[in-house]
């Protein structure tokens, strides 16, 4: 998962920039449409996600946590978590074990993306006189790069490490390495040698980053080009037909089509399983949490996913698109009604009236 963050921003960077750039040579892109296609695409789980997380925590967690938790679950329904998590702490201190919405940092940093990005490539795009898009990329990915080496070498703050781990401008080259995919395919030569050669190459590249990356390198800064580069390869090696097998394999496009649902659910499964048995987790454990997290991921692309892309709107028909806007109004107003009570009763639920309220736990520190 820590080098598949990486991998994602890649993929995310193609595969936005390519749908743009089709959009915009047809002549028929429109911001509208594109933010209401991506809304439909990812709020929905997320905010299925969120809101039984919502539930599972009013079930288990102290007030103490509950308090922080509400924090977190308003912050992702505003693609806001990335910049909150970066305030709280670090992504591998012992805390991090205790948060059910910290994986969704990653899907903050992408939605940020997406409200510059369309604009950024419109305006390079239109026209019959393109304004050199690979040049704009390359300055745009290089500057993030750059900024990266400077934060680090500089350490302009004491959580520097966090501070690019988090925040959306250290991270954009990796989702600019994926935009540049779709101008370099134009004009890469379709031989199947270089393609075989290609994808091997970046397969051993993401092979080498999950070997042996660890949790004490500091992140993304240089080390992010090994896996980054590598997804950029397999990307460019569409007519690798034989080790291309290893990613068009029945088990591995399932694997891709539930692979959001997996995002959302595998975090705050394993968080809650640890939470609830409050003792270090066993092979068992792992292999039972792993196959819950396939079947809720399952159960969540059918039933959330497949369903909405089916029930989108046309021009002739465009009531879904209502019904759709209400629906997503009224679960982000009702999960930002759940994060602003608990704030006001202290993190304090049903279920957790024996223990400690937050603010009694801060004035028991205070008075030490």
């Amino acid at each position: 998962g820590y080098v598949g963050v990486d991998v994602f921003f890649v993929i995310s960077g193609f595969l936005i920039t390519s749908i743009i750039k089709s959009k915009l040579e047809s002549g028929n892109f429109s911001l509208r449409d594109f933010y209401g296609r991506r809304i439909r695409r990812l709020v929905p789980p997320l905010l299925v996600t969120v809101a039984v997380t919502v539930v599972g925590a009013g079930l288990l967690l102290t007030p103490y946590d509950m308090i922080r938790f509400a924090r977190s679950a308003v912050a992702a329904i505003f693609s806001l978590s990335n910049i909150v998590f970066f305030a709280e702490a670090g992504y591998w201190d012992t805390a991090s074990e205790l948060k059910p919405l910290l994986h969704t940092w990653s899907l903050g940093v992408e939605e940020q993306f997406y409200f510059i990005w369309p604009a950024l490539l419109w305006f390079t795009l239109r026209g019959t006189r393109a304004r050199r898009p690979f040049l704009l990329l390359a300055v745009v990915g290089l500057a993030s790069f750059a900024l990266n080496i400077l934060w680090v070498e500089g350490r302009f703050d004491e959580e520097y490490a966090s501070t690019i781990f988090y925040l959306t401008p250290f991270r954009i080259f990796e989702l600019v390495i994926g935009a540049m995919a779709v101008l370099i395919a134009q004009k890469l030569p379709g031989n199947r040698l270089l393609h075989e050669s290609l994808m091997l190459i970046g397969l051993a590249l993401i092979a080498f980053a999950v070997v042996n990356y660890h949790d004490e390198l500091i992140f993304p800064y240089y080390y992010a080009v090994a896996p980054c580069a590598g997804a950029l390869l397999v990307i460019l090696a569409r007519k690798a037909r034989t080790i291309g097998w290893l990613m068009r394999n029945p088990l591995a496009v399932g694997t891709g089509l539930i692979s959001y649902s997996l995002y959302l659910v595998h975090w705050p499964a394993l968080v809650f399983y640890q939470y609830y048995l409050f003792t270090p987790l066993r092979q068992v454990d792992y292999l039972l949490l792993f196959a819950a997290t396939v079947a809720l991921s399952t159960l969540m692309y059918f039933g959330v996913e497949k369903t909405l892309r089916k029930q989108s709107p046309t021009r002739i028909d465009p009531a879904p698109q209502k019904r759709f806007v209400l629906g997503i109004c009224a679960v982000m107003g009702a999960i930002a009604l759940a994060g602003i009570y608990s704030f006001v009763s202290g993190g304090t639920t049903p279920f957790n009236e024996g223990s400690l309220s937050a603010g009694a736990i801060k004035q028991g520190q205070d008075e030490r």
